[in-house]
């Protein structure tokens, strides 16, 4: 198992300090921590969509982005909003664009993002301030993290963001209806080494409208999945089964309980069930093997953290006991789990196994 990257994400995914930067009111550069200044950004003239069809569809692409972010595990998945990609392509020439969807710790907040090297399109649901927006989309680490923000228009705003000990700066622009919010950004590659915000501005301003429309017209269906969920090392011909009533590896088939379900809890936190178990038989350890037990998810031997690897394939782990103890085969046909550090056959891939209505 690669420990090192393991502990490496483990550890990424726990930093949410914030820092940004951008123009002051009077027009001046943002004082920053760390030099050079960033430029201050040109007031945007680009009034952004106010229209009925925005209104109209805002409610339906809330819907989808919190039914998205609860209902899709971390794999890697085609970014369903074409006018996203062709932002991506226009920004940084990127082909493709990958699809996310997460939910924010204690459930404040479900992102529909989409992603490329150093660009990022959100949709983001919950905030209800820009200081809450900005702090739920742009999750920058560092001790010496801050920001500065200006505001364009209403429901139009700019900012960057900074972490000097880290080396990230982080420059965007987000538009709200009051209902959720639509976020355009790039990370630069050094912190005297901004985007260009005005472009970032005059990019989203003039496609908010539709972004919210083509997030409203998400084939839900489509794009919530069961998953089937192979040992990486025992290969495709056994899969994670609960047929029975317990978690097994057994030979791959059509079978209700190979189709997995990953409820997104917040954090990276899952609770997992399938098709045999129904949503209420969650996977579940004691930190000693694994079973299952009645749901919705309250105990923590009920939640696992779901992380992806560079090679596709995904940690499934607890911390029930205040150590990690991760989901392996247990060499006789069943499953159960081994503490951080110990050999086992800990990588799992989760492939797509047939839609699930929302």
């Amino acid at each position: 198992m690669p420990r090192t990257t393991a502990h490496v994400m483990i550890a990424a995914a726990s930093a949410v300090l914030i820092a940004s930067c951008a123009s002051d009111d009077d027009g001046g550069s943002a004082d920053l921590a760390i030099p050079p200044t960033l430029a201050a950004p040109v007031d945007s003239q680009v009034t952004p969509a106010t229209d009925d069809q925005i209104t109209e569809s805002s409610a339906q692409a809330t819907s989808n982005v919190v039914a998205l972010a609860t209902q899709r595990p971390p794999v890697r998945w085609q970014c369903p909003l074409p006018t996203a990609i062709e932002i991506a392509r226009t920004l940084n020439g990127a082909a493709a664009i990958e699809g996310t969807a997460d939910v924010g710790p204690e459930g404040q907040f479900s992102q529909l993002g989409c992603v490329s090297d150093a660009t990022s399109i959100g949709i983001t649901v919950g905030p209800a301030t820009f200081d809450e927006f900005l702090s739920a989309a742009t999750p920058t680490g560092g001790d010496d993290a801050e920001y500065q923000s200006s505001e364009r228009d209403a429901g139009l705003f700019d900012y960057c963001t900074v972490s000097a000990s880290l080396g990230v700066q982080r420059c965007g622009a987000a538009w709200t209806d009051g209902s959720l919010w639509v976020d355009l950004s790039q990370t630069a590659p050094t912190p005297g080494d901004p985007p260009d915000v005005q472009r970032l501005v005059d990019e989203l301003s003039t496609n908010a409208e539709t972004i919210v429309a083509e997030t409203a017209a998400v084939d839900l269906v489509s794009l919530i999945q069961w998953y089937r969920v192979t040992s990486a090392e025992l290969g495709p011909e056994l899969s994670l089964d609960g047929t029975g009533g317990e978690p097994i590896l057994a030979p791959t088939g059509a079978l209700a309980g190979q189709r997995w379900r990953f409820v997104n809890l917040g954090g990276g936190r899952y609770e997992v069930s399938n098709a045999a178990s129904g949503e209420t038989g969650l996977l579940s350890t004691d930190g000693t093997g694994s079973f299952f037990t009645d749901g919705p998810a309250q105990l923590p031997g009920q939640v696992w953290t779901v992380i992806p690897e560079a090679n596709d394939t995904h940690l499934v782990f607890s911390d029930l006991i205040e150590t990690l103890v991760f989901l392996v085969p247990d060499g006789a046909g069943g499953t159960t789990v081994i503490p951080f550090g110990a050999a086992g056959a800990t990588q799992w891939l989760l492939e797509p196994a047939g839609a699930i209505e929302p």
